[in-house]
């Protein structure tokens, strides 16, 4: 089977990501396939409208001199921007 080409193809050339209980992309994907719940429950959770998240694992291993920052740069970052900075990288 033969399609026309549009102009508006994309391809995915790479892939990064941080996901709750799975160490790489691959593992993700194998984890949505076989329907494993990836997100955890706090059910003695003091704010009671958080009872559930994803948890990353080695978020703490944030390497700041590769990346330029010190300690206290670092820790004063956005952890959406650390786990960012890595995924990019």
């Amino acid at each position: 089977m033969t399609r026309e080409l549009t102009g508006l193809e994309i391809a995915v050339i790479g892939i990064s990501g941080r996901f709750p209980n799975s160490k790489n992309v691959e593992s993700f994907w194998e984890n949505l396939i076989n329907g494993k719940e990836l997100t955890s429950i706090f059910p003695d959770s003091p704010r009671q409208s958080t009872t559930a998240g994803g948890i990353l694992a080695d978020v703490e291993l944030f390497d700041a001199s590769f990346f330029g920052f010190n300690p206290r740069e670092a820790e004063a970052i956005d952890p959406q921007h650390r786990l960012f900075l890595e995924c990019a990288w």
